[in-house]
């Protein structure tokens, strides 16, 4: 698992907005030209410095920059591709560290605020599958492109995303930042297994540690209470009791099943009782809605040891299969 982190914060109409949020498995991808550092998307080409940031606002504008008016047309035309293609995109910013003071004084309200962990990996299912990840690389002096390997890489719009969305000054290297795209900005809702803690500040209220516990109930999510380390500068977190964790588990319902589930045959007949089991396995997953197919896989297993598929109906409409192992459905 990797762990990634959310820092949120604010007065308390924009605390109350974010945990609404969290409650509804969502998270905001903010828009490109948004973000708060004016040297995004900072490049230098063919030796002047070219800020596509801006350029998203204006373009095309009579203002557009010298070095674009001079370009060839293929060039202008690259560009235009670009901005076109980045005004869509929305990014979700993301921290590798959960103990830093600086990320908690800046997007922790000073401590007030809250902290959310993610499985990064989890966090890229379901309806964030398709997105691009980006690791953020730090660098003394903006990435140097050429004309020619402007308009090259354009058709390979994540190389220029890379270069031109997750490169910053060496000053940002603190925050370990990974970033999701996502093609529209927005909120984006997630599978919310996916959030595997919550972290609350140094300086955060009470009314606010409790609420979120409350709208997070029966989800399994865990929680702490960061506290200054004595003598140092070092910050420690502390699990405290979720004071809800008697509720009823979060989307706990069992799924439907399709008329006719399982289909027996001489295959599955010897494993009617493996397979029924399996079925009951997928009835539980949180996101099924319903039981389509259910058979012994064709391309998993032996035939001493089948793998059993269940087809279902995920709650945005897909249908996908999860497998299960002779060993599993029997330990279950």
């Amino acid at each position: 698992m990797t762990s990634v982190f959310k820092y949120r914060g604010g007065d308390w109409p924009i605390v109350k907005r974010d945990l609404l949020s969290l409650a509804k498995n969502e998270i905001f991808a903010a828009p490109f030209e948004s973000l708060n550092d004016p040297f995004e998307a900072m490049a230098v080409i063919d030796g002047r410095s070219f800020e596509i940031g801006s350029l998203m606002l204006r373009w095309p504008s009579p203002k557009t920059p010298d070095q674009i008016n001079a370009g060839s047309l293929k060039f202008t035309t690259a560009v235009d591709q670009f901005v076109q293609f980045t005004k869509g995109v929305g990014v979700y910013s993301l921290s590798g560290s959960v103990m830093d003071e600086l990320l908690w004084a800046h997007y922790g309200n000073s401590h007030k605020g809250f902290c959310l962990e993610f499985d990064l990996e989890q966090l890229l299912t379901y309806k964030l599958e398709a997105e691009e990840v980006l690791t953020v690389e730090y660098v003394p002096q903006p990435p140097k492109i050429s004309m020619v390997s402007f308009v090259a890489e354009t058709s390979s719009k994540e190389k220029l995303l890379q270069k031109l969305i997750a490169t910053k000054s060496c000053r940002w290297e603190y925050e370990k930042e990974t970033r999701i795209c996502v093609g529209k900005a927005g909120l984006r809702e997630y599978d919310y297994r996916a959030l595997k803690a919550v972290y609350f500040g140094v300086r955060c209220e009470r009314r606010l540690i409790r609420l979120a516990m409350r709208l997070l109930r029966g989800r399994g999510v865990r929680y702490y209470q960061m506290q200054l380390v004595k003598d140092s500068y070092q910050l420690q977190a502390v699990e405290v009791d979720d004071e809800f964790s008697g509720a009823s588990p979060y989307r706990g319902s069992l799924a439907r099943l399709e008329d006719g589930i399982p289909f027996l045959d001489e295959k599955t007949r010897p494993y009617e009782e493996e397979l029924r089991v399996a079925i009951e396995l997928a009835r539980r997953e949180p996101y099924c809605e319903k039981i389509m197919d259910a058979y012994i896989s064709g391309s998993r297993g032996t035939p001493e040891s089948p793998v059993f598929y269940v087809t279902y109906e995920r709650s945005d409409g897909n249908q996908l299969n999860l497998y299960y192992t002779l060993q599993e459905v029997r330990d279950n």
